[in-house]
């Protein structure tokens, strides 16, 4: 496993998320991600929810 932020703090991470595998799968395949790259999926999430609740009320 790669960490960009070194290998102290990613063993935490690994030790803190032993007990979910979702979570911990998801957060190995972001950290060999550019860090742009993870803030503009972030950003874009977001609205998109935004969004997508409005149009579900607008539709009720």
């Amino acid at each position: 496993m790669s960490c960009r932020s070194g290998w102290r703090r990613c063993a935490r991470l690994d030790e803190a998320l032993a007990d979910l595998p979702p979570l911990r799968e998801a957060s190995s395949a972001r950290q060999d991600a550019h860090p742009r790259q993870i803030r503009d999926d972030d950003f874009t999430y977001g609205p998109e929810r935004v969004l997508d609740g409005l149009a579900a009320r607008l539709e009720a």
